[in-house]
């Protein structure tokens, strides 16, 4: 058993293993877009491996994928992670494959984090040591319920028609989504490398976050293969208040728009900015827009903008010893960092049936 770099050898097993154990491919793990998902990020290096997979005689048992982050923590700068397809073949489960992967991960990252993990990675990650460092939610708003219901589950049709008429109700008693006092205008994100950077680093003062920065949001709205993205700056009476990445994709076959990612230098103006992305998304003419953000700005946006929480608030991290000052302070996380807008992409390409093999 060996734990490797995953490389081009290994991309044809790497689909496969979340083809046998998940029963499908999410958009960014195809092989075409792998290159964008890990290769291609900022922050990625040769020495520093983003994928690591777990290899037994020429097939992949295990893999952890990592987008890499710089932490800052007030005038600290840490080089930290976030986990993302975090996998082990369910048949070699007992061999702790998955313990293993998240430890050697560790090493090559500080500080890392999982958001959206399931409960049981959680557990596994809470007997290695992780330490819960704060939480974040994930929350939408339907704009167009006829359009949404569409692509719901909810039984026969005249169960979702029941279903629209119920939210189209709700929809009319929401706040406006107007943003009063507010400018919004797209930018270009390398444009705005440098206000990203301080902005950054000024919340960093209030808050444990990671660094924005130009190619970063490049590379996350401008290069990827699987949504259309732009970034904008919202200001208040013609001061920048902030910066938002918004990200356009088609989700069980609605239109979403997703506000991706956040940055503001004050934590107070985070609701104000995500309020100016969802009334900028909304002229969009999306069917809902979604977010997933820190839990103290999401529940002021529920509350302010009519959005709808789902599922229980995640977040957990893995700080090796001398890291547990990261404790003291609250975090600000949005779902951009990582990767979860692609969560739910539908496939640009009918993923391919590929045989499962041998599964012990």
């Amino acid at each position: 058993m060996e734990f490797v770099p995953l490389t081009t050898e290994h991309v044809d097993q790497f689909v496969a293993l979340f083809q046998r154990e998940k029963g499908t491919v999410r958009a960014h793990q195809l092989a075409e877009h792998l290159p964008w998902s890990f290769f291609d990020q900022p922050l990625a290096r040769p020495e520093l491996p983003v994928v690591e997979v777990v290899v037994e005689d020429g097939r992949v048992l295990g893999c952890m994928g990592a987008i890499p982050q710089t932490i800052l923590d007030g005038e600290k700068e840490i080089q930290g992670a976030f986990f993302v397809d975090w996998l082990v073949d369910s048949a070699q489960r007992r061999r702790k494959i998955g313990s293993q992967l998240i430890l050697r991960a560790a090493e090559r990252f500080p500080v890392s984090v999982h958001m959206g993990s399931t409960p049981e990675g959680y557990a596994t990650c809470a007997t290695l040591g992780a330490q819960d460092c704060g939480r974040t939610v994930t929350a939408r708003r339907i704009l167009q319920p006829g359009n949404w219901a569409k692509g719901t589950d909810k039984g026969n049709f005249l169960t979702r028609l029941a279903w629209s008429g119920a939210q189209t109700i709700r929809a009319r008693a929401l706040p406006s989504l107007e943003a009063g006092g507010l400018t919004v205008r797209p930018v270009e994100p390398m444009a705005i490398d440098r206000q990203l950077a301080s902005f950054s680093r000024q919340l960093a003062q209030s808050h444990v976050c990671t660094l924005r920065f130009g190619a970063r949001w490049q590379w996350l709205v401008a290069q990827s293969p699987l949504y259309t993205g732009y970034a904008c700056e919202i200001s208040r009476s013609g001061e920048v208040i902030g910066y938002a990445a918004l990200v356009v994709a088609f989700r069980s076959h609605r239109r979403v728009g997703t506000v991706a990612d956040v940055c503001v230098g004050r934590i107070e103006d985070a609701p104000a900015v995500v309020a100016a992305a969802t009334g900028e998304l909304a002229g969009q003419g999306v069917d809902g827009v979604a977010l997933t953000v820190s839990t103290g700005v999401a529940e002021q946006v529920i509350g302010q903008l009519g959005f709808e929480q789902l599922g229980d608030p995640m977040m957990g991290a893995w700080l090796h010893p001398g890291y547990d000052y990261l404790l003291d302070r609250p975090w600000f996380m949005t779902g951009a960092e990582n990767l979860s807008i692609a969560a739910g992409i539908d496939l640009p390409v009918r993923a391919p049936v590929l045989n499962s093999g041998n599964s012990r």
